[in-house]
């Protein structure tokens, strides 16, 4: 018999890293959007993109070309990405879902107690694509997402608050667990009075999740103690 959570728990997946493996699919297709948009495929060279939200990122683009960043002029260069991002995903041979994450998110999702989303700086249109190129969308109910706020910060809230809800609770009488892979997701959970569980599955080592506080690191989510970890064990 399955246990439950030793209190309501919102538990929130980052994508890029945590859930799953791209190696560059998506700066690829953010460059080729520019391209499309703006002839200008070198707009996003050196613009640094673990951890960081999509708006963010393609205002870089935005500002390296002299343009203002808006929203309006982040929507045809979104839509290009948007359109050019399942093909990179579907022919890449780097995209892949990490070890566990497909017996985690059955085994959450099993037991009553857990609201189980995404935290993601991932627009939500291409979070989509990510997660349903894996037949996974349905394993989220809810989310906050880089099209809800630009700042990483703001989203965790947003999607705190929305996994509060389909609890029946108010956010202060829930855990709230961030799942990521970077000292931005940590840094985000802990701004929100949230935790994080870090994993080493993104390229971040155990010394710089640490440093950024993570409560607890794991090397993946094969690990037996994660799902004990966020039971509350």
């Amino acid at each position: 018999m399955s246990r439950s959570p030793a209190r309501p728990t919102v538990l929130l997946f980052d994508i890029d890293g945590t859930l799953m493996t791209q190696k560059g699919v998506s700066r690829k297709a953010a460059q080729d959007a520019f391209g499309v948009v703006h002839g200008r495929a070198d707009a996003l060279d050196g613009v640094h993109f673990a951890g960081r939200t999509d708006p963010l990122i393609f205002g870089d683009g935005l500002r390296r070309l002299g343009l203002e960043v808006t929203a309006e002029a982040l929507e045809p260069v979104f839509a290009a990405y948007l359109d050019i991002l399942p093909g990179r995903m579907k022919t890449d041979p780097h995209v892949a879902l990490l070890p566990g994450v497909r017996e985690l998110l059955a085994r959450v999702r099993a037991v009553p107690g857990f609201a189980v989303g995404l935290g993601t700086g991932n627009i939500e249109a291409g979070a989509r694509v990510k997660v349903g190129h894996f037949d996974l969308w349905s394993a989220f109910d809810f989310g906050g997402y880089g099209s809800d706020a630009w700042d990483r910060s703001a989203l965790i809230g947003i999607g705190a608050a929305r996994g509060a809800e389909r609890l029946g609770l108010p956010v202060s009488d829930c855990r709230v667990v961030i799942l990521g892979d970077t000292p931005l997701d940590v840094v985000a959970a802990h701004a929100n009075g949230a935790e994080c569980l870090g994993v080493l599955t993104g390229g971040d080592t155990r010394d710089t999740l640490g440093a950024a506080r993570a409560d607890v690191i794991f090397d993946d989510l094969t690990d037996p103690a994660a799902y004990d970890w966020l039971l509350g064990a």
